[in-house]
């Protein structure tokens, strides 16, 4: 049956991804509305541009038709002098005077009209600035004069001449080009910020997942470890009861019983110690110690255990390195990696190495065996409480996969990093390094 977190974590996973879905819907709409409406507003822009252009260029010429007209009526009634005056007066005309009196200097220079009668013929000359100043504060617009000469064309002003400014328009494309990339910019952000919360959600589901099986694997090797040694207790008492027995079967017996009983007192520690780190209440004494000296002394220590079993310690240290940190803790780390290897020994002979070197500002341990070593993809997991890596999960393979778990807390609590991948040459090699005191 599946446990009541797993069940919880898919049906939050289900509703965070039809939500997730329903908003990136939403937000996606969103974004290709906002652009749309982005494109038209540019658009709307520009043509209003357009429009008042184009409305500029209107009304001037309706003002230069206008002028024609007047000059035009005025010449077939005959001029005077004070209707000569008043033309002159406009503010679109810089002067009038008969063809007659201009030098053709004056007139190359110039942009003029000539109106002709049957008597009189009058040049009118145009303000060539004039358009240009009535264009004064236009956005985005301004006027080229057209080169001077006569005008043949009573609406002569064009787009030649009232000219919409490249740079406007490159400007409203421009801050509407930002507002698009803005507007994709926090979708997108939105959109990815829903895609990391579903990824992290499912992590969570498959690290409840491993952690469940973790468990139930952890419930079945500690069944394990109980259950063969009170089983060979019980059968040893058994044996006791008989009036008569065998008293070299006793010797033989008595010490695989205390074999056993260890190892129940090893498995009944690593559960009270996982409980105690838990809990945080236990307490490390931490005191400048020789490392060199601990070291020594562990290696010492082993070699008839690893002896009995068949195997051999080499040891090189590297001698007066000090180190903060609490020896009875480190001696359990190094007891958990010996144990390690004489337990997935891949051969009848187990060599185990153990150094200790100074490298920089730190002492360096590292203990490497000629095991089967560790599958690449568990350097990183093995760590973890119940988890066992590889041949570890074969039920041949006594443990509960709590060992590497609290080397690795009292290593860290020491001020410490534990390493695990394989040796050059094959096998386990576990790497711990400590800052030094001295």
């Amino acid at each position: 049956m599946k446990s009541l977190s797993l069940a919880t974590s898919r049906r939050a996973l289900i509703l965070f991804g039809v939500l997730a879905a329903v908003f990136m819907a939403q937000m996606i709409w969103w974004i290709i509305f906002q652009v749309r409406t982005t494109a038209q507003t540019r658009d709307s822009l520009t043509g209003a541009l357009a429009d008042k252009q184009t409305c500029i260029i209107t009304v001037l010429n309706g003002h230069y038709q206008a002028m024609h007209d007047a000059i035009t009526e005025s010449l077939n009634d005959g001029f005077s002098v004070q209707t000569i005056a008043n033309y002159a007066a406009w503010p679109s005309i810089s002067g009038i005077a008969e063809d007659d009196h201009i030098s053709p200097q004056g007139l190359s220079d110039s942009l003029y009209y000539v109106f002709i009668n049957e008597q009189d013929s009058i040049v009118v000359f145009l303000n060539r600035e004039y358009p240009g100043e009535l264009l004064a504060g236009k956005t985005h617009l301004y006027y080229i004069p057209p080169p001077p000469g006569e005008l043949r064309d009573i609406t002569w002003v064009t787009d030649r001449q009232v000219v919409i400014d490249p740079e406007g328009v490159s400007l409203i494309e421009d801050e509407q080009e930002r507002h698009r990339r803005m507007l994709t910019m926090e979708g997108g952000f939105f959109i990815l910020l829903i895609l990391l919360g579903a990824w992290l959600i499912y992590d969570a589901m498959k690290r409840a997942r491993r952690l469940e099986q973790e468990h139930i694997l952890f419930v079945r090797s500690i069944t394990h470890e109980l259950k063969i040694p009170i089983s060979a207790i019980n059968l040893f008492l058994d044996t006791l009861k008989r009036r008569q027995f065998d008293s070299s079967l006793a010797r033989e017996l008595v010490p695989k019983m205390k074999q056993d009983i260890a190892r129940l007192n090893d498995l009944i520690d690593n559960l009270l110690q996982v409980r105690s780190l838990w809990e945080d209440t236990h307490a490390t004494r931490r005191e400048t110690i020789s490392i060199s000296e601990e070291l020594s002394r562990f290696a010492t220590a082993i070699n008839d255990r690893v002896r009995a079993a068949g195997g051999t310690v080499k040891y090189s240290c590297e001698p007066e390195l000090f180190i903060r940190a609490d020896a009875s803790e480190l001696a359990r780390v190094w007891d958990i990696l010996v144990d390690n290897s004489l337990k997935y020994a891949a051969s009848d002979h187990i060599e185990i190495g153990i150094s200790l070197r100074r490298v920089h500002d730190r002492a360096e341990i590292v203990f490497i065996d000629n095991g089967p070593g560790v599958a690449s993809e568990d350097t990183e997991k093995i760590f973890e409480q119940f988890y066992r890596g590889g041949v570890g999960k074969e039920k041949s393979i006594p443990g509960s996969g709590l060992g590497l778990y609290i080397a690795r807390e009292f290593v860290r609590r020491n001020g410490g990093t534990i390493t695990l991948r394989n040796g050059k040459h094959g096998g386990c090699e576990a790497t711990m390094k400590f800052r030094l005191t001295k």
